[in-house]
């Protein structure tokens, strides 16, 4: 995630942090996995015992929670794949 926070912000578009925050709005699970973190409870869908919550935001086994939503994922992905280190520029 380090890579996507030192990108600039393109003229017209949304950050990051502006789609992240977005996206957690939209999705539900998200909101329900912090309220499990927050009162020490459990959900069906992952194991509570490996998530902890940074900034209001999720992290599970130390990675970084993507919510459900097409904008931040695309925005990731188009943001890795262009890179040098992805081996494939363009």
């Amino acid at each position: 995630m380090r890579l996507l926070a030192d990108s600039p912000p393109v003229r017209g578009r949304p950050s990051i942090f502006d789609l992240m925050a977005a996206a957690y709005g939209t999705d539900q699970l998200p909101g329900r996995i912090l309220r499990a973190i927050r009162t020490k409870s459990g959900i069906q869908e992952i194991t509570i015992a490996e998530c902890i919550e940074n900034e209001r935001q999720i992290r599970y086994r130390g990675n970084l929670y993507v919510p459900d939503g097409n904008e931040v994922r695309l925005h990731i992905i188009q943001k890795h794949h262009h890179t040098g280190l992805a081996g494939h520029p363009g």
